[in-house]
């Protein structure tokens, strides 16, 4: 597993136990999120748009953010199609 693997299964660790969390928690990890999107860091926004599609089911545009951000990331593309598959859907 590489240094991104690590990463990923870091913060997922860190930030699963997130399903009980108040709207206003939420609305940060979703700031740190978009922060990271704009800033092109998508390995790190990826597993927070990741946890806040299981905190908001059905929401097209974290869909969309999430098969972004797997399409910038490096061996990544094949994982893109569902979440944008979807997001589509929705238009």
């Amino acid at each position: 597993m590489g240094i991104r693997g690590i990463v990923v299964l870091l913060a997922l660790l860190v930030l699963v136990p997130l399903n009980g969390q108040k709207k206003s928690e939420i609305k940060e990890i979703w700031k740190e999120a978009e922060s990271h999107y704009l800033y092109g860091e998508f390995e790190l926004a990826n597993p927070l748009y990741l946890m806040l599609n299981d905190l908001i089911p059905g929401n097209h545009n974290i869909k969309y953010k999430i098969g972004n951000c797997y399409l910038n990331i490096f061996d990544e593309k094949p994982m893109a199609i569902p979440f944008l598959e979807e997001a589509v859907r929705s238009t």
